[in-house]
């Protein structure tokens, strides 16, 4: 493998990125010990498809449950890897029960449930692995009513890795989560949308298209023309610029070029 030749992080090309989250649960929770890290980055891309199919309710059932189309040969693509361990980081997610497979047959593709990782809401179930939670959490358990559901930050796990016992704790309230963290687009940096606003609307306008739009916004600003310096929106002011000059998911005008002001 050739080593590249990259440059250092700076204060600005840090945050102009986008970026797949894999929740900490995943990584520091024994309970998913059993599965290997190339499967839970799997399960990453997997919430990040899940999040963009809630928008649409082609992919929501019956049930309001959301459901993804994930085929092998694009776990392949994304993953880098061949079709057996494709299959095989599938099968530790759907063992385990991150995921759950429905076959359609016919042809149609398999669609995919991505489970609610939080074992938080499953910790009264009769199948709960006692050896996930230490005696303290198994008492708090035992007094609560069947009925009622163990708060998350009350759950105590333990390191098996170290002798030293740590406590897994989650926010205390929804209030005290972090917002999404705005990403910085454009040449000149001055447009600024969150990875999953931007993700959004590649997937849905031709990318070429959205990126047109970007540098248009992004060169008034440099130029400070006013009313483009007012927009506190920059995902709305891009989504409704690709509505009203493009067709959804075929770019339609991709050919046209950034449109800026002179001042």
């Amino acid at each position: 493998m050739d080593k590249l030749e990259l440059k250092n992080l700076t204060a600005n090309t840090a945050r102009s990125y986008s970026f797949y989250q894999i929740p900490r649960e995943i990584i520091d929770n024994p309970a998913f010990d059993g599965i290997d890290y190339g499967s839970k980055l799997l399960y990453a891309l997997m919430l990040n498809r899940a999040s963009m199919s809630s928008r649409n309710r082609d992919f929501i059932d019956e049930n309001g449950d959301v459901f993804i189309i994930y085929k092998i040969e694009e776990i392949q693509e994304n993953m880098r890897c061949g079709s057996q361990l494709a299959v095989k980081m599938l099968k530790q997610l759907s063992d385990i029960g991150l995921i759950e497979k429905k076959v359609r047959g016919q042809g149609k593709p398999m669609l995919i449930y991505v489970k609610n990782f939080d074992l938080s809401q499953s910790l009264n179930s009769e199948n709960q692995n006692p050896k996930i939670l230490n005696s303290e959490s198994q008492e708090l358990l035992d007094s609560k009513s069947k009925s009622e559901k163990l708060p998350y930050n009350n759950i105590k796990y333990k390191d098996l890795s170290n002798k030293d016992q740590r406590e897994s704790t989650a926010p205390a309230s929804a209030s005290e989560e972090t917002p999404p963290q705005k990403q910085n687009y454009g040449e000149f940096q001055n447009v600024k949308m969150t990875t999953e606003e931007y993700e959004t609307l590649i997937n849905r306008f031709d990318k070429t298209f959205v990126m047109q739009k970007i540098d248009s916004l992004d060169c008034n600003i440099q130029n400070k023309v006013k009313k483009y310096c007012d927009y506190k929106d920059h995902y709305a002011t891009i989504l409704n610029w690709c509505k009203k000059d493009g067709d959804d998911e075929s770019g339609a005008q991709s050919n046209q070029k950034p449109k800026f002001e002179e001042i």
